[in-house]
C-alpha cells in the first residue's frame, strides 16, 4: 500500500513538473516576443524613426482635433469656443510631449551595460 501511495505521489510530481515546463516554455516564448518588440533592443536610429512617427501622428491628431493655430487672428478678439486650447496651449502640450520623449531617450543611454546585456540575453 505504501508503494502505491509513493507511486501516486511520483505521478503528481511528474504532472506538476510537466505543467511547470510547459509554463516555462510559454513564458520564454513571451519574453522573446517582448524583446523583439522592445525599443531597448533597437539601435538609436530605429528608435528615433519610431519617435518621429509618434510625434508626426500626434501633430496630425492635434491639428485634426483642434484645427490650425490662429496665428493671423488678433489677440484682443474674444475666444469663440472655450472648449479649444489656444495656440499657446497647444504649443505647451507639444513641448511637454517632446520633453518627455527627450527624457526617455536620454534615460536609455544611461542604462547600465550589465542590465542591457542581461536584457539582450548576452
Amino acid at each position: 500500500m505504501e508503494s502505491s501511495a509513493a507511486l501516486g505521489s511520483l505521478r503528481r510530481v511528474g504532472d506538476t513538473l510537466a505543467i511547470l515546463r510547459t509554463e516555462l516554455k510559454s513564458q520564454k516564448k513571451h519574453v522573446t516576443n517582448l524583446k523583439k518588440k522592445s525599443l531597448w533592443s533597437r539601435i538609436l536610429e530605429e528608435v528615433m524613426e519610431k519617435l518621429v512617427d509618434v510625434v508626426h501622428f500626434l501633430h496630425l491628431e492635434i491639428h485634426e482635433s483642434f484645427g490650425c493655430a490662429d496665428v493671423d487672428k488678433p489677440a484682443n478678439d474674444p475666444p469663440i469656443n472655450h472648449k479649444k486650447l489656444g495656440s499657446a496651449g497647444l504649443a505647451l502640450h507639444y513641448a511637454n510631449i517632446i520633453t518627455q520623449i527627450d527624457t526617455l531617450v536620454s534615460r536609455s543611454s544611461t542604462m547600465p551595460a550589465s542590465d542591457v546585456r542581461s536584457f539582450q540575453g548576452s
